[in-house]
């Protein structure tokens, strides 16, 4: 049992709006540049941010759908 094309680009719709906000914290440059690249062509909205500490001001401020954070930054973790 296949599933149909129509299906899939269905999915990927309801995916797109239900998780339109992503808020990435990494230290590392690069890393925020190519995760930046890949979800904005998918049509996420996505907010960049170097510093733990500002990723939680912008937390508490800001609705996320989902945080993609390093595990290992200075001066906190991103757990």
């Amino acid at each position: 049992m296949g599933v149909e094309s129509n299906q899939l680009d269905v999915w990927s719709v309801f995916v797109v709006i239900e998780m339109s906000r992503i808020l990435i914290v990494d230290n590392d440059p690069k890393t925020l540049s190519v995760l930046n690249t890949l979800l904005k062509a998918e049509g996420y909205d996505i907010t960049l941010c170097r510093e733990p500490d500002h990723g939680l001001e912008l937390m508490r401020k800001e609705h996320f759908d989902l945080l993609v954070s390093d595990i290992r930054m200075s001066p906190m973790s991103g757990m």
